[in-house]
């Protein structure tokens, strides 16, 4: 399993994504913080991180997508399934892709905050715990796609699509207390986001709970 960790972590970082994906998260929210400063006519350093967390929510979901919608079923695609099968266990394989795309996020997320931490001069760890939880959410519903659909080009469409309509969909449900589809709220990290840090367990427990569900639909298939 740790082999796998590894191997979804290097095939990852070793390009320049991290690096871009830690760019637009830093410069996006201080752009943005910048922009709403001229707007009220002050500078609030939690509004760095407030303007980060914003775009974790609303793009999270999109650079998961694009960055690991193939994490299984390129696996399939190109047939070196088998080969890891002899070596790893299925469970092994896709608890190891989550934790390896997992440790990704958590360079990519903690280099933005590190950067943000220095134009602010302060760092808020429950902030980075807020980010993490939030992209683990997302990451486990992109592992859940990959492992259900058989090829990357439907798993990358359909996350597209998600990527499109669950933050609208989310944010809806949860600010609008009227509408019939409020109940959804508990199942958007949305929720929890407006409760406070002390909720954000809740979205990584989920994140727990469709990894495992994958387990079992890739348990229940022969490749």
């Amino acid at each position: 399993m740790w082999a796998i960790t590894k191997r979804e972590f290097w095939n990852l970082i070793k390009s320049v994504r991290a690096l871009i994906i830690i760019l637009l998260f830093s410069a996006g929210s201080i752009w943005v913080t910048n922009s709403l400063s001229k707007v009220s006519g002050q500078l609030d350093v939690k509004e760095y991180y407030a303007s980060l967390r914003l775009l974790v929510l609303i793009f999270g979901f999109l650079f998961a997508t694009i960055l690991s919608h193939s994490c299984f079923n390129g696996e399939v695609e190109t047939k070196t399934i088998r080969l890891l099968l002899t070596k790893v266990s299925k469970t092994g394989i896709v608890v190891g892709k989550m934790l390896g795309v997992s440790l990704f996020w958590m360079v990519c997320l903690t280099g933005s905050f590190l950067f943000i931490s220095v134009v602010g001069k302060v760092f808020r760890p429950t902030e980075l715990f807020i980010a993490f939880s939030t992209m683990a959410y997302f990451n486990s519903i992109v592992l859940l796609i990959s492992v259900v659909t058989t090829k990357s080009s439907r798993s990358n469409f359909i996350g597209l699509i998600f990527a499109l309509l669950l933050p609208g969909l989310g944010l809806y449900a949860t600010l609008t207390t009227t509408s019939p589809l409020h109940f959804l709220q508990y199942f958007f990290p949305y929720f929890y986001l407006l409760q406070g840090a002390g909720f954000m367990g809740v979205p990584t427990a989920f994140s727990v709970l469709l990894t495992w569900v994958a387990v079992l639909l890739v348990k229940g298939r022969d490749y």
